[in-house]
């Protein structure tokens, strides 16, 4: 199998002065100008822009044409670069040519995005931006060009001083949740152990976690196209108990398939099962734990319903520390055609705050197969959590805060990449695409009855995803 080998990384940084709105400067159809000045900001601009740490080094600025206009000038001792769709302004006309220019010259130490507004907003999300120096003026200054979404990517200070009307950080950037799942499988492609494993070799590491809040967005990739409906017809045959994948099939959802046909069942010692049953697994825990497991055409009323009793605690008493589901039961284990591989331990907690009640949600996972199994995962823990915050809102009897979604912690244990051709592949073509902006979810149909959902009730907005990436399912 062949990677796809990466350039070295030059970090680039975005500086920049905002008012009280988040303005950056005033357009008035000919003229750009910026209404406000302070000499301690521009002696910070200066300082920060033309220091270099190696002798005989420089510093590069990217800026569009209106701020130059603005500046009237070149700044001496950085090299001016404008980026304008006017071939007799700029040799470059996008800052993706001339970042991949300048980052690759050795005489050059820090790249930094000065403005304005279309170009810093554009960057925000660019995978290379390390830190943002923003200068915050106290008061309104009347713009009509802002950049009042930066503070988003603001995350820690790394230091921060205040002088007059202006206060001068330095931040650590926050970075798109994407890039864990980016970095996760670059992990494990460049630090994992080679192991024979029961389906085929893999590149494994052991103990990696994930994370989403769903303040970012609904949780879903979008370096790939997430088949959100496959997601959720899942989780409904989970969520009602049903065992029988052929009812998967009958919805064009054939995830189950390989592991449930005459071939496999035989293979694995269930001859007296039918084809399409996969025994006492995900959703039969969780909704009839305990109960004894016969086929997927029994109607089983027994059983502890974990489910209900993990919605009843939210209800009633929501900072309990027993919030638990799980899908694996030793004792019924060798009855089912796999091992469950997620939702070994979910637990559900909850905090108030700005009188919201935030359902957070961790869930551990033994093993991980994250090209194709672990996009699943995320959406559909993340679909869970909508979907139950959704139901108790709707119930008349609950009278707390109005519950909604928080974050969503994915731990895993045996975290892998199959060494399948189509599997590397989809590695190399994740590492070449940058996340875009979350969608939202938005549940139509009002309703306390988590299992009565239809793939119509469901609207994913704004779902904007770099196209789909075919892998083979290692069954």
């Amino acid at each position: 199998m062949s990677f796809r080998q990466l350039n070295m990384i030059k970090h680039f940084s975005i500086v920049l002065a905002i008012d009280a709105k988040g303005g950056i400067g005033h357009f008035d159809g000919l003229k750009y100008t910026i209404p406000f000045k302070s000499s301690t900001d521009l002696k910070h601009f200066k300082n920060t822009t033309c220091s270099t740490e190696i002798p005989n080094k420089t510093n590069v600025i990217i800026m569009g044409r209106k701020t130059y206009d603005s500046l009237q000038k070149e700044l001496p001792n950085r090299i001016n670069v404008v980026l304008s769709r006017n071939k007799d302004v700029s040799s470059y006309n996008n800052f993706e040519d001339t970042y991949e220019h300048f980052k690759k010259d050795p005489s050059i130490e820090k790249i930094f995005v000065i403005g304005g507004a279309e170009l810093i907003n554009s960057c925000l999300d660019h995978p290379e931006l390390e830190y943002i120096y923003l200068s915050e003026f106290d008061k309104d200054y009347d713009c009509n060009i802002f950049c009042d979404n930066i503070k988003k990517y603001c995350d820690k200070i790394v230091w921060q001083t205040k002088c007059d009307d202006v206060t001068i950080s330095k931040y650590t950037v926050k970075k798109h949740p994407e890039y864990q799942y980016i970095n996760l499988i670059d992990d494990i492609i460049k630090n994992g152990v080679k192991r024979n494993t029961r389906n085929s070799n893999t590149y494994t590491v052991f103990g990696r976690s994930i994370e989403y809040n769903f303040e970012d967005g609904f949780p879903i990739l979008t370096t790939k196209r997430v088949a959100l409906r496959l997601v959720f017809e899942e989780l409904m045959f989970f969520l009602r108990g049903q065992t029988d994948s052929k009812i998967l099939a009958s919805k064009k959802v054939h995830i189950w398939d390989s592991n449930t046909t005459r071939e496999f069942l035989d293979k694995i010692g269930l001859c007296d099962y039918e084809v399409g049953t996969m025994g006492p697994m995900y959703g039969f825990n969780w909704t009839h734990f305990g109960e004894k497991y016969i086929d997927s055409k029994t109607k089983y009323t027994g059983g502890v319903n974990q489910l209900e009793y993990a919605m009843n605690t939210i209800k009633n008493d929501p900072y309990s520390r027993r919030i638990i589901m799980t899908t694996y039961d030793p004792y019924s284990v060798k009855k089912c055609v796999l091992y469950p591989c997620h939702g070994i331990v979910v637990q559900f907690f909850c905090r108030d705050e700005n009188n919201k009640r935030y359902l957070d949600c961790i869930m551990y996972q033994r093993s991980c197969d994250t090209i194709c199994g672990l996009p699943f995962n995320i959406s559909s823990y993340g679909l869970l959590m909508s979907m139950i915050c959704h139901c108790i809102n709707n119930d008349k009897t609950y009278a707390g805060l109005r519950l909604v979604e928080g974050k969503l912690k994915i731990y895993i244990g045996d975290t892998h990449i199959y060494d399948e051709e189509t599997h590397i592949n989809a590695y190399n073509e994740h590492m070449t695409r940058r996340p875009k902006k979350l969608p939202r979810l938005n549940i139509k149909k009002q309703t306390d009855d988590i299992t009565s959902f239809e793939w119509d009730d469901i609207e994913l907005v704004d779902y904007d995803a770099h196209p789909s990436i075919k892998v083979n399912m290692i069954a």
